[in-house]
């Protein structure tokens, strides 16, 4: 018993009453999660970059906002923080009893604006999630809820991101990957997502640079832009990183300690806490490339999964070590679930009616006891 799905590209454009009708439906379900993001961001429960004062900053406050440097994790992204600049003024402002009575007006509002964008974008790959196995690989609709629900969980693996711009980089890298078949689309979001978040590039380039190397297809002019986008986006982002020398990067340029830098993460890895941020979601994400990778067996893909698609998730992996992200492994690993969670749904669904077939078919094989 196999799923019954259509041919890949079925239907390229999806009914937009499903899209509001999900979305609606999503944030009456989920709505708790802003003021969570929210509420951990006012009392800064957990580390993370602040973009709050980069906020300020863009809209031209007069307070801390005009005077506060701007980092170089920070500076390059102005994308991601200029979504929220319409949400400053929009959103009724609120905080939450016990916060600190130094935190300004116009601060807590910024970080609520920023909350505000991060609740939608995951809200956004979601629904995304949903619309790339229903309608880029032709699945049921239960199949397609059921990604839609594996992506909500995987986006809190994204843990300190949600209080930063990862959730943001997520999202580009989910419209990216279902609109991929519209090459001149898919130029443009690339180019932009570099300026959300730099890992959406490098996860691109990696993806197709392996599909260069191991499918004679992707060296043609006809795949050349799927490669040519994510190399100027890369290049934008090191021109600016390194020709503005901005601060709060210097790891990331000192190539004569990556060694160091890559044993000192590897060192976390291995403790309790390691193994279970930065091991444990990287041992996720190679089963989701598993059971896409079998998916691709009843169900074309097409140019939305190779094979070599396991390069990008091993390529961040390396890279998180050579910079030194302590425990943040497994939490930039994430950028790649939009490749596999889709088709890795399929898998799951294919694996569990396959099972339940043989089981029925067994059944049915059995001696019939006689009554004695």
């Amino acid at each position: 018993m196999m799923l019954d799905t259509k041919p890949l590209g079925y239907a390229l454009r999806a009914n937009y009453k499903e899209v509001f009708f999900l979305f609606f439906a999503l944030v009456l379900l989920t709505n708790n999660l802003f003021f969570e993001i929210y509420r951990m961001a006012v009392f800064d429960a957990m580390p993370h970059d602040d973009y709050g004062y980069y906020l300020l900053y863009l809209i031209g406050d007069q307070g801390a906002g005009s005077t506060v440097p701007v980092p170089a994790s920070h500076a390059y992204r102005f994308l991601a923080v200029w979504m929220a600049i319409p949400f400053y003024d929009l959103l009724p402002f609120f905080t939450f009893t016990g916060a600190s009575p130094e935190l300004s007006e116009n601060y807590l509002k910024s970080l609520m604006a920023l909350s505000f964008v991060t609740y939608i974008s995951v809200m956004v790959t979601c629904v995304y999630a949903y619309l790339i196995a229903r309608y880029r690989f032709g699945t049921s609709q239960m199949v397609a809820l059921i990604t839609l629900l594996f992506t909500y969980l995987i986006c809190q693996h994204l843990r300190e991101g949600l209080y930063g711009v990862d959730a943001m980089g997520v999202m580009m890298m989910t419209l990216i990957v279902y609109y991929m078949q519209n090459k001149y689309l898919y130029f443009m979001l690339v180019i932009l997502a570099v300026f959300v978040n730099e890992k959406v590039a490098m996860v691109f380039f990696m993806l197709m640079a392996g599909r260069f190397v191991f499918y004679s297809e992707y060296r043609s002019k006809k795949y050349a832009l799927y490669l040519l986008a994510p190399s100027i986006a890369l290049a934008l982002y090191a021109w600016v990183n390194i020709y503005f020398q901005l601060p709060g990067n210097g790891a990331h340029r000192e190539y004569q300690h990556f060694l160091d830098q890559f044993i000192t993460t590897l060192m976390f890895s291995f403790t309790l806490k390691g193994f279970i941020l930065n091991i444990i979601p990287v041992l996720l994400l190679v089963g989701f490339y598993l059971l896409a990778n079998s998916a691709t067996k009843t169900i074309s893909s097409n140019i939305y999964f190779k094979s070599s698609d396991i390069l990008p998730l091993l390529g961040l992996v390396m890279i998180t070590h050579l910079v030194n992200v302590d425990y943040n492994a497994g939490r930039i690993v994430m950028y790649v679930f939009p490749f596999y969670v889709p088709l890795a749904t399929l898998g799951i669904y294919n694996l569990l009616s396959s099972n339940f077939a043989m089981q029925e078919s067994n059944k049915l094989h059995q001696p019939i006891k006689s009554i004695s």
